[in-house]
């Protein structure tokens, strides 16, 4: 068994999924394939992945905020009210998350991320730094969206975004 500062590394996928007692795992990794792939290849039924929300995160109203599993919610992040985040997604820190925001898995938002009200995130998606989008736009699945972008219109499934306004990249 190897050791870091953090403590014992235990190994990898077949270790966790041979791991005899119960587990709980988080998948601190900030890329959306990833984030999208590997939950499915951990079969042990003893693995759980639970929300780690950083302190100084702040709820408008936590009662309507629905989660799924393994979302890792960075420092000084703020979810409005009637928000829904599906599993396996990452915020880097100081996300912003607008009212009836639905977001769905293995989304990466890093630093200063904002998300307008009433807007839909598919699946798969990276947002750079100080990111925005604007309210009620949906971002589809496997969209790049890039550092300070101001996404203004509906983005196109796969595709890269840069800019302000926001246009998709032609290389």
């Amino acid at each position: 068994v190897t050791q870091n500062s953090c403590g014992k590394i235990l190994g990898g996928l077949d270790a966790l999924n041979a791991f005899p007692r119960p587990l709980s795992v988080a998948l601190a990794i900030a890329s959306p394939k990833v984030l999208s792939t590997l939950p499915q290849k951990v079969t042990n039924p003893l693995v759980s992945f639970p929300n780690l929300i950083a302190p100084g995160t702040i709820f408008l109203d936590r009662d309507s905020v629905t989660l799924g599993r393994g979302n890792i919610i960075g420092y000084r992040s703020f979810i409005s009210c009637n928000v829904t985040i599906g599993d396996f997604n990452i915020f880097v820190g100081v996300f912003s998350a607008g009212h009836d925001v639905r977001i769905g898995d293995g989304n990466a938002f890093f630093p200063e991320a904002r998300i307008s009200g009433h807007c839909v995130v598919g699946n798969a998606n990276f947002f750079g730094m100080r990111t925005a989008v604007l309210q009620g736009i949906k971002i589809g699945s496997n969209t790049r969206i890039g550092a300070g972008a101001f996404v203004m219109h509906k983005t196109k499934d796969g595709f890269l975004y840069l800019g302000n306004p926001a246009r998709k990249a032609d290389f």
